[in-house]
C-alpha cells in the first residue's frame, strides 16, 4: 500500500508538471482493483510498458526487464506532450526455457504459457486461483501478495548470467 501510494503520489506529480508546460496530462492509479470478477484495475499498466519496449510479461504474468526482472512497480502518466522518442515496440522474451516461477507457484495459478497481446493474462494465469490462495494465506504474507513467482524469477538477479545463458536467453 505504501508504494502504492508514493507511485501515485509521483505520478501525481509528474501529471501537473506536464500541465504546468501547458499540455494535457491524467495520472493512472498504480494498483487499484476496479473489476472484481475479472481481478483487473482500470488500466493496463504492463501491456503498456511492453508496447514501450520497456520489457516483457514473463511466465509469471507480471512485467520482466532485462535490469530489475520481475522486481519493478509501474505508474502511468497519460499526456499529449512530444516525448521525443518513438516508442521501440514489443521485446522478445528472455524467458526461454525457463519455468521456473510456475515451477514454485503454490497455488498452480501459472500455467507457463507464453504471452502475446491477443492471448492475454488467461494463457499465463489463472487469476482467481491466484486471487484465492492469497485470501486463504494472506496472513503468512502479511497482507502482501506472496510474490514466490518474483523471488523465482532468475532475472533482475545478483547471480551472474553466462554468455552462453544470456543468448540462448536461458537462466
Amino acid at each position: 500500500s505504501r508504494v502504492n501510494a508514493l507511485i501515485n503520489a509521483f505520478s501525481e506529480t509528474i501529471a501537473e508538471r506536464i500541465r504546468s508546460e501547458g499540455f494535457s496530462a491524467r495520472w493512472v492509479h498504480s494498483s487499484e482493483r476496479v473489476d472484481f470478477v475479472n481481478i483487473a484495475g482500470q488500466f493496463p499498466h504492463k501491456t503498456t510498458a511492453v508496447k514501450a519496449g520497456l520489457g516483457w510479461i514473463g511466465r509469471c504474468c507480471q512485467l520482466v526487464t532485462r535490469r530489475f526482472g520481475p522486481r519493478v512497480r509501474l505508474g502511468t502518466v497519460l499526456t499529449d506532450m512530444p516525448l521525443g522518442e518513438e516508442p521501440c515496440g514489443l521485446m522478445r522474451s528472455y524467458c526461454g526455457t525457463c519455468r521456473r516461477c510456475v515451477e514454485v507457484c503454490p497455488a498452480g495459478a501459472l500455467t507457463g504459457g507464453d504471452w502475446s497481446p491477443e492471448a492475454g493474462r488467461a494463457a499465463l494465469l489463472d487469476a482467481a486461483v491466484c486471487a484465492e490462495w492469497q485470501k486463504k494465506h494472506f496472513a503468512e504474507f502479511h497482507g502482501m501478495g506472496c510474490g514466490i513467482c518474483t523471488s523465482a524469477c532468475p532475472h533482475g538477479s545478483s547471480r551472474p548470467r553466462t554468455r552462453k545463458q544470456e543468448r540462448a536467453g536461458n537462466l
